[in-house]
């Protein structure tokens, strides 16, 4: 009874560690979707408010992954830098994210606020098309690979109960 019940152990945890690398792919695609209600947000605010972007980025609230980005210009921008400054910062502390977005998101602050209102809305819908392969893209990878992650976990669990019993 006693080895069933550590078999079972044993396959739960690999079952475990392939959800761990769906998780991750899920937080890759959050991250993605959240920029991209990011970047809306900034073009609603350009467009009807005439807002700059230092007091953009201090209204925006959300629950997205995206929010820590945001948090983190808003702390350099509190320190006295202005806001391309505090972008630029941000962007070699979140290395981890894949480098032609991360390119994007650096070139995304970069030109905010650098030209006329209309400008800054067309950046804004630019940016929106760049980021949407990225987010097909990280659906597709996610869909296609949830089940390998989940099955090969649960298989690797059972082959090392069965090596160890």
């Amino acid at each position: 009874m006693l080895k069933i019940f550590g078999a079972c152990i044993i396959i739960f945890s690999g079952y475990s560690i392939g959800n761990f690398f769906v998780s991750k792919l899920n937080e890759k695609l959050s991250f993605f979707e959240s920029f991209k209600d990011f970047v809306i947000y900034v073009k609603n605010e350009i467009k009807y408010s005439l807002s700059p972007p230092e007091k953009i980025i201090g209204n925006y609230n959300s629950r997205g992954e995206f929010i820590k980005y945001v948090n983190k210009c808003n702390f350099f921008l509190d320190k006295g830098l202005n806001f391309s400054q505090s972008w630029n910062e941000t962007s070699y502390i979140f290395e981890d994210i894949s480098g032609d977005l991360n390119e994007i998101i650096r070139k995304f602050g970069a030109e905010l606020g650098s030209c006329n209102s209309e400008g800054q809305i067309a950046f804004c819908k630019l940016t929106e098309e760049k980021i949407n392969p990225y987010i097909k893209l990280t659906s597709k990878e996610l869909n296609e690979k949830r089940k390998v992650f989940l099955t090969l976990g649960a298989c690797a669990g059972a082959a090392a109960a069965v090596f160890l019993f």
